[in-house]
């Protein structure tokens, strides 16, 4: 595998946000990402044809940094894919249209980056919160509660391990993280809160979705288990 020397402060980092039919939640998810104090980043949005108003909103949005792209509705694998394999940044972070970043969670992610010897993948806590944020829950430590939110990595490291597999339709994540585990990245948890996962019925999985989801959390625990 190979290793990366070059400043981290000078690194682009492109952030992939799969959307469909988010319009009350993408232009908050958005901003929670332009508002970062790391500053040096592009946004892809990729929306699945979405039949609400969310193109529109996300247009209103006056920011270069952000691309959107269309493609038919596949589901969040293929479209996190193409935007991987649209995105200029050497960096890449993912976001779910309908969950937000705290400010510092690049730049602080960045740091720890910036000190890894060998190819690594740099998580952080994160909390719950129903849709009216009144409503925050604890946050996630577990080692299992690890989430795309709040991942940060080169991209010529992920593509060392491959896209994402976009036949299952939930848990692809999971199932992505065990194959990096199996080729020994190293995993790094920044002990801090830096993302908000939003809880509400869009969110809510099906038997097909579950089933894939703890298939990938089975994978996942044997990857760990070998490593």
């Amino acid at each position: 595998m190979t290793t990366h020397t070059a400043p981290i402060e000078k690194e682009l980092v492109s952030v992939i946000i799969p959307t469909y039919n988010r319009s009350g939640l993408i232009v908050d998810c958005i901003a929670s990402v332009l508002e970062q104090t790391y500053q040096n980043i592009e946004v892809l949005v990729v929306d699945n044809l979405s039949n609400d108003s969310t193109i529109s909103e996300i247009k209103k949005i006056p920011d270069p940094r952000l691309r959107i792209i269309v493609e038919p509705r596949r589901g969040a694998s293929i479209a996190r894919n193409t935007g991987i394999m649209n995105s200029t940044g050497t960096i890449l972070a993912f976001l779910d249209s309908d969950d937000l970043w705290l400010p510092q969670k690049l730049s602080h992610q960045l740091k720890i980056l910036s000190k890894q010897d060998r190819p690594s993948l740099i998580f952080s806590e994160y909390r719950e919160f129903n849709s009216d944020r009144d409503n925050i829950l604890e946050p996630r430590l577990s080692s299992m509660s690890l989430s795309i939110i709040t991942m940060l990595t080169f991209k010529k490291f992920f593509l060392e391990v491959g896209l994402f597999n976009d036949s299952l339709k939930s848990g692809e994540f999971l199932e992505w993280y065990s194959r990096a585990i199996k080729l020994g990245f190293n995993s790094v948890t920044l002990p801090e809160i830096a993302a908000l996962r939003r809880l509400h019925p869009g969110n809510s999985s099906s038997k097909r979705d579950a089933m894939d989801y703890l298939a990938a959390c089975r994978s996942a625990i044997a990857g760990k288990k070998s490593s």
